[in-house]
């Protein structure tokens, strides 16, 4: 599996607000298991998200000026919440591999 892959999607559904950061962290569980193409494929979907996802707040900033206030809100208390998310999983798959060891 290419590790470099791996962490361009993990970048870039971090920058895409649509995923909660269940959704990323259960995701990720799975992307081990996906075909070398299947990668290549999710990449270059998530690139053209993040792409009209950045064109969309661009919009709205114009529109709304006190919306990149409440974006940069949004974004920290998501960034947060992801890391919160990641190492509750980090923790939660190491525990589980120590149980099965047992």
């Amino acid at each position: 599996m290419n590790e470099k892959k791996i962490a361009k999607i993990t970048a870039l559904m971090d920058q895409l607000y649509c995923f909660s950061p269940q959704k990323v962290a259960s995701y990720m569980k799975r992307i081990p298991y996906m075909a070398e193409k299947g990668l290549d494929e999710l990449i270059k979907t998530l690139e053209a998200a993040l792409k009209e996802q950045n064109r969309m707040i661009k919009t709205w900033i114009k529109r709304e000026p006190k919306f990149a206030k409440r974006l940069t809100t949004f974004v920290d208390e998501t960034t947060d919440n992801l890391t919160k998310e990641y190492e509750k999983e980090e923790k939660s798959s190491a525990e589980n591999i120590l149980s099965e060891l047992d």
